[in-house]
């Protein structure tokens, strides 16, 4: 019997503010956490949908997925085990209304305003 090996190929990254951990996604929708000297330290989830993009905020992280959604992730510390987890706390999509049907557009950019009370993201059909 063959062993087939699954590679997944790193899409984007983002450093956290907060923790100076890094948050790297993968081709294959993994989202991993490191440290900052490149360790592994966690992981957050694997999703069957591609991720493009992924921007920082002070609590968390927004993730950018080729579905047209975006997910948002908090920190959470765990005050039994002292270890820090993010957690998703929020979905949501980006779905225009078309006649005859809805469309979902892969996001392709993000960027949140410094005061974090806004986000703004650009769509694969611009």
């Amino acid at each position: 019997m063959e062993q087939q090996e699954s590679w997944s190929s790193f899409v984007c990254h983002a450093w956290m503010t907060d923790t100076a951990r890094l948050v790297v996604c993968t081709d294959q929708g993994e989202i991993l956490v490191c440290e900052n000297s490149g360790e592994f330290y966690a992981f957050v989830e694997q999703v069957k949908q591609g991720v493009k993009c992924i921007v920082p905020f002070t609590r968390g992280f927004v993730v950018g997925w080729s579905t047209g959604l975006f997910t948002c992730y908090e920190r959470y510390d765990d005050p039994q085990t002292t270890q820090s987890y993010y957690r998703r706390f929020k979905e949501i999509s980006t779905f225009l209304e078309q006649p005859y049907q809805l469309t979902n557009f892969p996001i392709s950019s993000m960027a949140l305003t410094s005061t974090e009370d806004q986000i703004f993201f650009i769509t694969e059909n611009n």
